[in-house]
């Protein structure tokens, strides 16, 4: 499907930007988790060759 073919692929280290974390309500929640990525045409991301996790809020 060329549809997906800019999908996010697992076990790969991606740099993303401007992402919405929000908190989930309890009726929504798939897996136990309070908050939730929500990520939009505007979010940006890329590749990243880094072996190693960071986070920043």
């Amino acid at each position: 499907m060329s549809v997906l073919k800019d999908t996010l692929k697992i076990y790969h280290t991606y740099t993303i930007s401007n992402a919405v974390v929000n908190e989930t309500p309890p009726k929504h929640r798939v897996i136990d988790n309070d908050h939730q990525w929500l990520l939009y045409g505007r979010t940006q991301s890329k590749r990243s060759k880094l072996n190693h996790l960071a986070f920043e809020l």
